[in-house]
C-alpha cells in the first residue's frame, strides 16, 4: 500500500507546488491528507487525470465517496463557462456563469414518466429558467413553453418557479427537445449551441413492424420518443 502511496505522490508532485516542495524536503509518511487531496484537485482540473472511483449503485456500495470526491476534486458550477458554437455564424460564444446573463441551458436527459408524460432533464450555464417561459431550442431552432419546472430528489418532486447557475432541473410540456439539445431564450438572437452529449454509434440494427396499419401510428410516436430519449437510436423507413 505504501509503495502505491509513494508513487501517487511522486506523479501528483508534478501538479502542485507545494506537494512538491514537501516531497523533496520532507519524509513521504509525513507529507498530510489535505495537501495530497489539493494535489489532486488540482490535477484534475488540469484535464490531464481523469478520477476513477468503484463502487456498486445497485448494493449502495462506494457512493458516499463519489459524492464527496465531486466536491472535493470538480470545479464549482459557478465557475465553469458555457462555450458553444453560434450556429449561424460558425463562431465560438462563452458565455460567462452569471445570474445576471442570457440564459444558456442544456438538455441531457429527456425520459418518458408514466406519470408526468416527457420530462426534460437539464443543467444551466447562464442566466435563469423560469416556469412557464418561452425557450428557443437553439439545436433545433424551434420555440416552445415550460409546462412545468421542479426539482428531483430521487422518487420526490419540487416545484420551483426558477432555476439559476449551475443547477439542475427538470421541465414538462417540452414536446420537441431532444437528449444533447441546448435552450435559449426566445429571442435571444445568439444561436449558441453547446457540445451536448456525445454518444457511441449504434451496435445493433434490426427491422419491426406494426401487427396492423391501426398500430403503425402509435408504433411511428413510440419510436419517435425513443430516439428522443436516447441520441443513439437511430430511425429510419425502408
Amino acid at each position: 500500500m505504501n509503495e502505491h502511496r509513494d508513487g501517487m505522490i511522486q506523479e501528483l508532485a508534478n501538479y502542485c507546488q507545494i506537494l512538491e516542495e514537501q516531497y523533496l524536503t520532507l519524509e513521504l509518511d509525513e507529507i498530510s491528507a489535505e495537501v495530497i487531496e489539493e494535489a489532486v484537485r488540482k490535477a484534475i482540473l488540469s484535464g490531464r487525470v481523469v478520477p476513477l472511483l468503484c463502487g456498486s449503485a445497485l448494493r449502495n456500495k462506494g457512493i458516499q465517496p463519489l459524492l464527496d470526491a465531486i466536491v472535493k476534486y470538480l470545479p464549482s458550477p459557478e465557475r465553469v463557462d458555457g462555450v458553444g458554437i453560434n450556429s449561424v455564424t460558425n463562431q465560438v460564444v462563452t458565455r460567462k456563469p452569471t445570474h445576471k446573463g442570457k440564459l444558456l441551458a442544456l438538455a441531457f436527459k429527456v425520459v418518458n414518466d408514466k406519470d408526468k408524460g416527457l420530462v426534460t432533464f437539464f443543467r444551466v450555464y447562464s442566466g435563469v429558467l423560469k416556469n412557464r417561459m418561452k425557450l428557443k431550442n437553439s439545436t433545433l431552432n424551434e420555440v416552445e413553453r415550460v409546462s412545468g419546472l421542479f426539482r428531483v430528489k430521487a422518487d420526490e418532486t419540487q416545484i420551483l418557479s426558477d432555476i439559476g447557475v449551475g443547477d439542475i432541473g427538470a421541465i414538462i410540456g417540452l414536446k420537441n427537445v431532444r437528449s444533447g439539445d441546448t435552450l435559449i431564450e426566445e429571442m435571444d438572437e445568439e444561436r449558441i449551441v453547446l457540445e451536448g452529449v456525445k454518444m457511441p454509434p449504434p451496435v445493433f440494427f434490426c427491422s419491426i413492424e406494426a401487427e396492423s396499419s391501426r398500430d403503425a401510428t402509435q408504433l411511428e410516436k413510440i419510436l419517435h420518443n425513443l430516439s428522443r430519449e436516447d441520441p443513439s437510436i437511430s430511425v429510419k423507413v425502408d
